[in-house]
């Protein structure tokens, strides 16, 4: 799963990997999470233009 999402902590970290196995099971959709929000390829370019570096930060959740 690729998102741009803010995760500030361990508790965040929990609830994206809980929406995540929920999502890949269809018990929920993005639609019902975040109704009527969008965010385009457009959206994430624009966001990322005035910054010089992108970094990637992996993290491992048991659920």
């Amino acid at each position: 799963m690729l998102t741009t999402i803010e995760v500030h902590g361990v508790d965040d970290l929990h609830k994206l990997a809980n929406l995540t196995k929920r999502l890949l099971k269809r018990e929920t959709t993005l639609e019902q999470e975040f109704p009527g929000y969008i965010y385009s390829q457009k959206d994430w370019i624009a966001e990322f233009q005035d910054s010089d570096v992108i970094g990637v930060l992996s993290h491992a959740v048991n659920v």
